[in-house]
């Protein structure tokens, strides 16, 4: 492609800013995506620091065996923290530490029942 002397500079420039602008596009979603998978393993710190630890993580493991232990704790951990996907991404973490698939399966079941519970309140207002 043949340009005139003085278009060069500028087409280069041009050019360069959109590399430089693609590159730093790209290094902000890296970041984001990042923070979102720091974000998540804070939140499965902090639910092991609120059950007590180890032990607590035990009590909480022997408690949910119980099916409908498991479907409620589902429920009020995603009408706690407002994320299915969140509390899903916690009890696949807790599968991985140890917990039965058996226990966890009523647990990833009802933290979708506990979507439509954080849904309902808003619905259930006044309407004009």
């Amino acid at each position: 492609m043949l340009l005139p002397k003085n278009t060069t500079s500028e087409y280069r420039f041009e050019t360069g800013q959109k590399v430089l602008g693609s590159l730093l596009t790209w290094v902000g979603i890296i970041v984001l995506i990042y923070c979102i998978l720091l974000a998540v393993g804070m939140i499965g710190t902090g639910f092991k620091w609120a059950a007590g630890g180890r032990e607590g993580a035990e009590r909480l493991f022997a408690f949910a065996t119980n099916p409908f232990m498991g479907l409620l704790i589902g429920i009020m951990a995603t009408a706690l923290v407002q994320s299915s996907s969140t509390i899903t991404s916690v009890i696949v973490g807790l599968v991985a530490g140890g917990l039965p698939v058996s226990a966890a399966i009523p647990m990833v079941m009802g933290a979708n029942i506990g979507t439509t519970v954080t849904n309902n309140p808003g619905q259930s207002g006044p309407h004009p």
